[in-house]
């Protein structure tokens, strides 16, 4: 995880290594609106009225990298991506890497 200081008291961490944890614990993982669907705005958190486009673009972090990554490893229907922003990701224990 991250120990690059956020702001005052607060550490970053990029969504992947979250997302990476739960592919450890996990046989599949949902992940929503990481990849924008087409309902995508500038809102940062579904919690607060803040708008700004580099919560998603990921101004702090290349997210761009990841979140293309996380696209290409996505075994979910594609359907669910551009309308659900839904991503399914295999667990860790069921990939297989050949030499």
């Amino acid at each position: 995880m991250s120990t690059t200081p956020a702001g005052p008291g607060l550490y970053g961490s990029p969504p992947g290594s979250g997302i990476l944890l739960m592919m450890a614990l996990c046989e599949q993982v949902h992940v929503y609106e990481y990849i924008p669907s087409m309902r995508q705005t500038d809102l940062c958190h579904y919690h607060e009225r803040y708008y700004d486009a580099a919560c998603t673009l990921g101004a702090y972090h290349p997210l761009l990298y990841e979140k293309s990554l996380i696209q290409r490893m996505n075994t979910g229907p594609q359907r669910d991506l551009r309308r659900k922003g839904r991503v399914t990701l295999p667990g860790l224990s069921s990939l297989t890497c050949d030499v």
